[in-house]
């Protein structure tokens, strides 16, 4: 089964992009943007950067995401469409937050193309220096 982790900082808004996202028979994840660690031993076929995260805060996440897991692809959820030239080299898809059907359909396209190398768990990516360099990054 495929699994999306959504990554964002309000928990309702993230259950409903869940439910959305539940129409492309993956599994979901919710977490925020501290939590993202906790899943390093699950496997995991598309990340969800949401808007609730501030751009900063989104651009992080991404940076380690393509640097530890470069074969999952990232979907943005922008809340302006101006965004996305800003962070630009940190998604591979974007979507505006207002529109769940587009979300749905980007998340969909995303998961239908083959990763970009084979299938890894997130842990054969991280040593425990680089787990506690990531958390230290996030908490500054």
């Amino acid at each position: 089964m495929r699994t999306i982790l959504l990554v964002g900082e309000d928990a309702l808004l993230l259950d409903s992009r869940a439910a959305v996202l539940s129409r492309t028979k993956a599994g979901t994840l919710n977490a925020s943007q501290y939590e993202v660690a906790v899943y390093r031993s699950q496997r995991f076929d598309l990340l969800v950067l949401c808007h609730t995260l501030r751009q900063g805060d989104r651009i992080a996440v991404a940076e380690l995401a393509r640097h530890q897991w470069p074969e999952i692809p990232i979907l943005q959820v922008l809340q302006y469409e101006w965004e996305q030239f800003v962070t630009l080299k940190y998604a591979d898809q974007f979507v505006l937050s207002c529109d769940p059907g587009k979300l749905l359909q980007r998340a969909t396209e995303l998961l239908e193309k083959p990763l970009k190398q084979s299938r890894r768990t997130i842990s054969d990516h991280l040593s425990p220096a680089a787990d506690k360099q990531s958390a230290t990054n996030f908490l500054r």
